[in-house]
């Protein structure tokens, strides 16, 4: 005999709660992979607004070694202002090498 449609709901209610009390237990792998992300989203913001506010302050001089060195002065200043989230990445994903999984 086929289940009714409340009985269907009431599986489907039951096994939703089944699968959010798993995943709400995080693995030692997904703290370490949600903290790594936090930190580099805050190395991202710290550098960006520090690159802002050099750019403000110097923007003459800086203005001039892009115009001068072109393309060149451009990559440096993009890397210079990401090589700290690189690092923090890096870092990062030496601590999620050797997390438990």
């Amino acid at each position: 005999m086929p289940a009714t449609r409340s009985q269907r709901r009431r599986e489907k209610r039951a096994a939703a709660k089944g699968q959010v009390e798993r995943s709400a237990v995080p693995s030692a792998r997904n703290q370490v992979f949600s903290r790594l992300r936090r930190r580099v989203r805050y190395v991202l913001l710290g550098t960006s607004l520090v690159g802002l506010l050099l750019l403000r302050f110097f923007h003459e001089p800086v203005a001039g070694w892009l115009v001068h060195y072109g393309f060149a002065a451009r990559m440096a200043l993009v890397l210079a202002l990401l090589s700290p989230a690189l690092l923090t990445w890096m870092i990062g994903l030496g601590e999620l090498k050797d997390a438990p999984n």
